[in-house]
Order: C-alpha cells, then sequence, then structure tokens
C-alpha cells in the first residue's frame, strides 16, 4: 500500500467535499432569498380594494401566509446536505492522517460521525416528491481491521486505510444519490418560485412600488455603460413594463440554470472521488487531475451562480 497515493486521494477529498459544501451553502442561501417572497403579493393585491373595511380584511387575511410546505420540506433537506458534506470533509482528513501514521481510532470515529449525517439527508431525501427510498449505509472500518490486532503496525494500517477507503467509496455513492433527488426537487421548486416573483413583481407594479425603469438600468447599463434612462411616458408604460418583465424572467433563467449546472458539477465531483477509490482498491494508478478538473468546474458554476443570483437581487 502507498501511503503516500492514499493521503493524496484523501486530500483531493478534502478539497472536493469543501466545494460541495459551498455549493449546498449557496443552494440554502438561494433558496431561503427567493422563498421570502412567498405569498407577499397576495397583500399587495389589497391595493385593488377600495372599500376600508374590505381593504382592511384582505390585508389581515394575506397578512400571514402560510409557508409553501415545499420549500419547507427542501429546506431541510438542504440544511442535512451540508451538514453531510461537512462531516465527509472530516472524515476525508482523519483518512490523510491514517495515511500518514496509525490514526485508525480517529477515522472510525470521523466515518461513523459521516455516516450518520449521510443517512440522516439520505432519509430527508427519500420522502421530497418523486424520490425513490434511498437505503442508509453502514461503515465497515471497524469490522474489518478487528481481526487484525496481532498483526504488525504496518500491516494493521493497510488493513485500515484499505477499509476506510472503501467507507468512503460508499460515502459518495451515498451522497451521489441523495444530491441527485435533492437537484430535481430543487429545480421543481425554482419554477415555482419563479413565477411567484414574477406574481409579486406585477402586483408591486400595479400597487405603485416599482418603477419599471430602474430595472431596466442595470440591462442598458451593461450594454452601454453610463446610459441614463429616462421616465418613460404615460402612453408607454405598459410596454416599458413588459420589458422590465423580461429582463427578470431571464435573470430568474440565469439563476435556475446555474444552480441546476451546480448540481451536475456536484455529482460529477463525487463520481471523480468514487472512481479514484475503486482505483486505490484495486491497486491501480490514480488520477487525481480528474478529480482536480471536476472541482474546479463546480467552483466555476459556483460563481456563476453566486453572480446570477446577485444580478437579480439589483433588479
Amino acid at each position: 500500500m502507498d501511503h503516500n497515493t492514499a493521503a493524496s486521494l484523501g486530500t483531493a477529498g478534502v478539497q472536493a467535499t469543501q466545494t460541495l459544501s459551498t455549493q449546498a451553502s449557496d443552494a440554502v442561501q438561494t433558496l431561503g432569498e427567493l422563498s421570502q417572497w412567498w405569498g407577499v403579493h397576495d397583500i399587495l393585491l389589497c391595493v385593488n380594494v377600495g372599500n376600508a373595511e374590505a381593504r382592511k380584511a384582505c390585508i389581515d387575511g394575506a397578512a400571514s401566509p402560510s409557508p409553501n410546505p415545499s420549500v419547507k420540506q427542501l429546506m431541510d433537506v438542504l440544511t442535512k446536505s451540508k451538514l453531510a458534506s461537512d462531516t465527509l470533509n472530516q472524515a476525508y482528513s482523519a483518512f490523510v492522517d491514517l495515511a500518514h501514521y496509525n490514526a485508525g481510532q480517529q477515522a472510525t470515529a470521523a466515518l461513523q460521525t459521516s455516516f450518520t449525517d449521510i443517512n440522516s439527508f439520505l432519509s430527508a431525501a427519500s420522502a421530497l416528491p418523486g424520490a425513490v427510498a434511498l437505503a442508509p449505509i453502514s461503515t465497515t472500518v471497524e469490522k474489518a481491521t478487528a481481526g487484525v490486532v496481532a498483526l504488525i503496525a504496518d500491516n494493521k494500517q493497510d488493513a485500515q486505510i484499505l477499509a476506510a477507503n472503501k467507507d468512503l467509496q460508499s460515502a459518495n455513492d451515498a451522497l451521489y444519490k441523495g444530491l441527485s433527488a435533492e437537484g430535481k426537487a430543487m429545480t421543481s421548486i425554482l419554477i415555482t418560485l419563479q413565477a411567484e416573483r414574477q406574481a409579486l413583481y406585477r402586483s408591486g407594479f400595479d400597487a405603485g412600488l416599482i418603477d419599471p425603469t430602474d430595472i431596466l438600468t442595470p440591462a442598458f447599463g451593461e450594454a452601454y455603460p453610463g446610459l441614463r434612462l429616462q421616465k418613460p411616458p404615460a402612453e408607454s408604460r405598459d410596454v416599458v413594463k413588459a420589458a422590465a418583465q423580461t429582463v427578470l424572467t431571464l435573470r430568474d433563467q440565469q439563476t435556475n440554470a446555474a444552480i441546476a449546472s451546480s448540481y451536475t458539477a456536484s455529482l460529477a465531483t463525487l463520481h471523480a472521488l468514487s472512481t479514484q477509490h475503486q482505483k486505490l482498491a484495486d491497486k491501480q494508478s490514480l488520477n487525481l487531475g480528474q478529480i482536480q478538473t471536476e472541482v474546479s468546474n463546480l467552483k466555476a458554476d459556483i460563481s456563476q451562480m453566486s453572480s446570477s443570483t446577485a444580478s437579480s437581487g439589483k433588479n
């Protein structure tokens, strides 16, 4: 067993799971920011109610909208997804230590914690609409090394590395399945939230709160820096309103596409990790560059997701 090779794989796993954790954090933030608009347009629609008593009843009825249960469920899944990535990151750190010195006890404890959090995530992801049941996973490192106590230190360490390597591969495969279900649910809910956001814009415009010129200004600024827009004449406001709606729709589509791409890159990263774990088990040469390439792709998608969300926020 080449301990340096195992340590290098562990280091790649640390870097990959750190990026996966960042992607999960951004997904939580994005869903939280988008879902805050849920039901707000119902209140703004009360501007169309002329009678004071009826308007008050309208406001009272819309003031406390029920949270979207699908959003609440997905937020729980996303939170558990991030925790699973974080503790898997710690397990990879312990794997690096195990490769450098006999740290089997620490690796076993880290893997057990990681598997517990991954199973919690799998259970939550299994409950998502349209998801299939995802079987829980269990560690093998402790059982695999229980019978090698009498062996010399190097042989015991090799057995622990191989067992931990197997567990990390199982963890990656399980996280892959959970993220696949999560990604499909996220894509579905984003379509619903996009419609909600557009309804909010229309009700805000009708209530006199939004000037469509403010929405169009950044779009013109990207094409013609320094250009200043004038307020449109009354007879053109419906056209300007439609143009502003188009800008918002495109921004939403960019955000949704960036998030979908980040899930694809996350799955590719986990697949690359799993492939290298299998090569280590089969005593084949590793291609850590494959992991680094997928991590770089994921980082690029995270950057795009953040910039798309920020652009939407400016509007």
